[in-house]
């Protein structure tokens, strides 16, 4: 927010403070001046206003905080006793009361719009808002000096009472952009007996203007539901200073005040005249107190103040002691003015003490006592040390959104009535949750092969499961794994000596039930885990990529084995004694499983190691390591053992031999 330094100077006395003081010091309590602009007409300050203190989105707010941060005295307008009329202003009628909380309207004759005076058009100016007229002009003015919006409709455009209600899907309504609006339902909207007047919040309409031919006004000062001027902001991609304001909690009990100045200010310069009494209608409100004792301060943050001491200090922002009847913390407590709704616990006026006592005049002490430590970070990150197995194999990690448009699914051939679909998406190709890894690590792929690279890659994250409406998605994690220049059997190894070193023994199988629909309908595998189908490898399905035969993918459910993992791995002794090797040839029958083969051959007797040494066409050549622990094996144990493998690979798998071994 943009604020003058001349206008600052109208509420509190800046004189011997320098600029760069003045930043440094309202920055260290809690108010970050962004920048120090120089204008024509004077210094301009940025603030960063946080989403918590709406009350410092005004030149008010800030001028209370300059006070209270440099000791000066704060001067705020004076607000006479409103004026009492036997005529009342127009009705507005509110369906929801939630909508609009409360409000301020009167009815303002006699006005002659005309530019403002050249004091309002420099401050506009320099807060960065265009001059307009004199009537827009001061409810402008006055939105940045109070930081509550206001709207003035030309009353002779006005069709009888006005209603305020949320709106219907496929209403219309063209505000002052001239840019015609299609309503999605649930914005505020106010109308007359025969049209939309105004989109409440966000920005009035056309056909209700303040024009050069405006002689009577209806002024209105509202404040609205934050949760629906912010969804429509987003909605209609429609943002201003006003909704900026009522997005954020203001003020519920300022509206009369603010109308009563502005009352004022149209007479001053726009000639206006009140013609009705100001109708208010503002909610029952009970004032927040807070019980709050000096020990509590010390307990938290060391510093030692007297009740005295911290009530001067609150005071300084309007936060008045009060007589607190909770004896368990003494008789001391604060009531909170009505623009602070961000202060609520005790806690929240410790931080208000300290910031404006000065962080810096705290007292630089070392902490006493144990150091805190947390379980959870002693704790193996599982997840880290996954990425790391899987880098050093080789593999280049990717990221991607987890939301994904609806040609990518039926790419992949799967239906998007299997997936979580956003209510509101940013675009069509944000508008569903992907439901596997695969789908968002295929733009990846594409993007690698339309430059011709040979790569390895990997993406580890969420996936989301619909389940009924009532109930949040599954959202168990997912590793996809795809690769052109290593071969099935290769990222199959790589698989197994990534989950090995977690303590994870993996099966591969045929994936005779369930295909999986992206991989190639008769080049793919089921992964197993204990039992338990835990993913897919295999070869792209040809119609997603065209040119994949030489691409490998895998997904693989990491949520439901995570559980299993432990790096604590218990490896065997080494052999004291030389091993003797032979290399068995085998003939396979047709859809022979060569994993079941290994894992056979190494279940037997005397055998130290097996491992695949070459495959050629239906025969495969298995180097086996003989060896004992207890002696060294002669070459006749070593052969009977091999025998035993022949003999039972014959009678479980039908397997022949090369002759002569």
């Amino acid at each position: 927010m943009l604020i003058p330094k001349l206008w600052l100077q109208k509420f509190v006395d800046l004189t011997g403070i320098s600029d760069a003081e003045f930043a440094e010091k309202m920055t260290f309590a809690g108010n970050k001046v962004e920048s120090i602009q120089k204008h024509k007409l004077g210094t301009v300050f940025e603030f960063e206003i946080t989403s918590n203190r709406p009350d410092t989105l005004s030149v008010i707010g800030i001028a209370r905080e300059v006070a209270a941060v440099f000791n000066r005295e704060l001067k705020l307008p004076r607000i006479n006793k409103p004026k009492l009329f036997k005529r009342q202003p127009l009705t507005m009628k509110i369906l929801d009361k939630n909508l609009c909380p409360t409000h301020s309207i009167v009815e303002i004759s006699n006005v002659k719009v005309k530019p403002s005076n050249q004091e309002i058009q420099n401050l506009l100016e320099m807060s960065g808002i265009r001059p307009v007229n004199n009537i827009v002009d001061i409810t402008n003015f006055l939105m940045l000096e109070t930081g509550q919006p206001m709207h003035a409709f030309d009353a002779d455009k006005l069709k009888n009472k006005l209603t305020l209600r949320s709106a219907k899907k496929g209403e219309k309504i063209i505000p002052l952009d001239h840019k015609s609006k299609i309503l999605s339902g649930g914005e505020i909207i106010i109308e007359d007996e025969e049209k939309l007047v105004d989109l409440a919040g966000l920005m009035g309409g056309l056909n209700s203007e303040i024009s050069d031919s405006t002689a009577k006004a209806y002024l209105l000062v509202p404040v609205y539901s934050p949760i629906n001027i912010r969804r429509a902001g987003k909605t209609l991609k429609l943002r201003s200073e006003a909704s900026n304001r009522f997005e954020k909690n203001i003020d519920l009990l300022q509206t009369q005040n603010v109308i009563i100045r502005t009352i004022e200010l149209l007479a001053k310069e726009a000639g206006g005249k009140q013609a009705s009494s100001i109708k208010t209608v503002m909610p029952s409100v009970n004032p927040t107190i807070i019980p709050f004792a000096p020990q509590i301060l010390e307990k938290y943050t060391g510093l030692i103040l007297t009740e005295k001491e911290i009530s001067k200090i609150l005071l300084k922002v309007g936060i008045t002691p009060v007589i607190a009847r909770s004896p368990r913390r003494g008789n001391l407590a604060f009531q909170i003015p009505s623009f602070r709704r961000d202060l609520s616990i005790p806690a929240d006026l410790i931080e208000e003490t300290v910031r404006l006592y000065g962080y810096n005049n705290l007292k630089k002490t070392l902490p006493i006592g144990e150091i805190p430590t947390n379980p959870d970070a002693l704790a193996i990150n599982y997840d880290r040390k996954l990425r790391q197995l899987i880098a050093v194999q080789g593999y280049t990690e990717t990221y991607a959104s987890t939301l994904i448009g609806k040609n990518l699914i039926e790419r992949l051939k799967l239906d998007s009535k299997n997936h979580l679909k956003v209510l509101r998406p940013m675009s069509s190709d944000f508008e569903y949750m992907r439901r596997t890894t695969a789908e968002t690590i295929l733009p990846a792929i594409e993007t690698n092969l339309n430059v011709g690279a040979n790569f390895s890659i990997f993406e580890l994250g969420t996936v989301f499961y619909p389940k009924n409406s009532a109930e949040l998605p599954d959202q168990p994690q997912e590793l996809a794994i795809a690769s052109n220049n290593k071969n099935y059997g290769e990222v199959k190894g790589d698989i197994e000596i990534i989950f090995k070193q977690l303590n994870l023994n993996l099966d591969f199988e045929p994936a005779a039930n369930n295909p999986t629909p992206f991989l190639h309908p008769f080049k793919q595998g089921k992964i197993v885990c204990e039992g338990e189908v835990i993913g897919s490898i295999g070869w792209i399905h040809p119609e997603i990529i065209a040119d994949g035969e030489n691409l490998i993918m895998a997904t693989i459910n990491i949520s439901s084995i995570n559980s299993k993992f432990n790096i604590n791995v218990q490896y065997p002794e080494q052999y004291k004694y030389s091993p003797i090797i032979e290399d068995i040839t085998l003939f396979l029958p047709p859809n022979t499983l060569v994993g079941k083969i290994i894992g056979q051959i190494k279940h037997t007797k005397l055998v130290a190691c097996a491992s695949i040494s070459t495959i050629w066409q239906n025969s495969m050549t298995v180097r086996v390591e003989f060896n004992s622990d207890f002696k060294q094996l002669t070459q006749t144990e070593a052969n009977q053992a091999k025998d035993k493998i022949i003999a039972d690979l014959s009678a479980q798998f039908n397997v022949t031999f090369k002759t002569g071994y």
